[in-house]
């Protein structure tokens, strides 16, 4: 059986993603797709805009087979880490023969030859490397320098979001000696950071929810009972038909985006997790470094939302996604590294895939499909984000969501 591996976060589903479904599929002859999926949070260091469980049904209205979850620790990290520990799932499976990223304008072998020199980090790449950061150059800024030097005209492959994970990808691969054949996928449409919306091409994901946040606002603004993102996106067609958003969003999609989170609407509970929080505290949370802790304590009295506390706090060596996930962090408690994965959680299946069965026989991790059958501690940074992000929900929407106990059958 030839199982294509995919890593993603859905944030939301869109035209994009199905095209890279379809194309994993098809590109390498696969029998069956498994996606690992980030759960509540993202690796922007925010909430995802609908639950993980919405998230992992339109995976599998869009193709996939099965969809387990990224645990929040490594979702919500660095690229590296997030990287590391989808690669591990996929790897422990036993049956995943190949890995289909999304990139920029690359071949593998582009990426593997800068991935071997990051891994290996060989004397020159490393004092060009420390002569940049001497200079005052930001962390991915002094990288791209030093590969410049060792690769000319290969840096330019670190200046994408895409890219950077594609490079990720090819280093975990390299040091776990995988053997998962890596497949990269051109992006079609706009470019990751492109917030152009239109009727004709697949946008980025930023872009789609850029709109989403515009037209919560406006029906909102028209009907202030409602917070932004408390209605149904069925509303929002039926309020905005001819917004271009509606030609980005596969038609299945729309029932799973009931209500949209954002990061101000846990702006209470940032602030309750700050007051909690010692300073000496801070300095053993993930993505915190002494800088940002500072300037945190600095702003720590001051009544700011979630957007307003980290756009106080970047600088131009502290980029917003870096405070973001800082912020996040500290909500969440997350200490500075993540726990080892010891059990993977199953969030859909397909119906009659056979390929669940192949997986159960052969995982060297468990893969848990009732959260009661978990071993001890194995998902409790995820059980603690999950209660936050129902907490948020009902502040906002007034539901009162259950936890889902385990996955969904499609």
């Amino acid at each position: 059986m030839r199982v294509v591996g995919i890593i993603a976060e859905y944030n939301p589903f869109h035209r994009g993603h199905l095209y890279h479904l379809q194309k994993a599929r098809e590109m390498t002859g696969a029998d069956a797709v498994v996606v690992v999926l980030s759960g509540s949070f993202v690796q922007r260091g925010e909430p995802a805009l609908t639950d993980k469980f919405c998230r992992a049904a339109m995976a599998i209205r869009g193709g996939a087979d099965v969809v387990l979850e990224l645990p929040v620790p490594y979702a919500t990290a660095s690229a590296e880490a997030f990287a590391d520990g989808a690669v591990e799932i996929l790897d422990s499976l036993g049956v995943v023969t190949d890995l289909v990223y999304g990139c920029e304008d690359a071949e593998p072998e582009s990426f593997t030859a800068l991935a071997r020199i990051l891994t290996e980090e060989p004397a020159p790449f490393g004092d060009h490397l420390r002569g940049a950061l001497r200079r005052g150059r930001t962390w991915p800024e002094a990288r791209a320098e030093a590969l410049e030097a060792c690769c000319p005209g290969q840096s330019h492959l670190l200046r994408t979001p895409n890219n950077i994970l594609a490079v990720e990808y090819h280093k975990a691969l390299l040091r776990r000696n995988s053997s998962l054949h890596p497949v990269a996928l051109p992006r079609s449409g706009e470019t990751y950071h492109s917030l152009r919306l239109s009727a004709n091409a697949p946008a980025s994901a930023s872009a789609i929810r850029q709109e989403l946040v515009r037209l919560d606002e406006r029906l909102a603004a028209e009907d202030p009972r409602h917070a932004p993102g408390s209605l149904p996106a069925a509303d929002l067609q039926a309020a905005f038909p001819d917004s271009p958003l509606w030609k980005q969003l596969p038609e299945f999609c729309i029932p799973e985006l009931p209500w949209r989170l954002y990061p101000d609407d846990f702006s209470v509970l940032l602030r309750y997790a700050l007051l909690r929080t010692a300073p000496e505290e801070l300095a053993d949370i993930q993505d915190m470094s002494p800088e940002l802790a500072a300037r945190l304590e600095h702003f720590r009295g001051q009544l700011l939302t979630y957007t307003e506390l980290a756009e106080q706090l970047k600088t131009r060596q502290l980029t917003r996604t870096r405070v973001n996930r800082a912020l996040l962090h500290t909500l969440l408690g997350l200490p500075r590294t993540p726990a080892p994965i010891t059990a993977v959680r199953l969030l859909a299946l397909r119906r009659g895939t056979p390929v669940m069965r192949a997986i159960q026989d052969r995982t060297s991790l468990p893969v848990v499909t009732k959260v009661a059958d978990a071993p001890a501690g194995s998902l409790e940074a995820d059980r603690r984000a999950d209660e936050l992000y129902r907490t948020a929900l009902w502040q906002k929407t007034g539901r009162r969501p259950a936890p889902r106990l385990g996955p969904l059958l499609l």
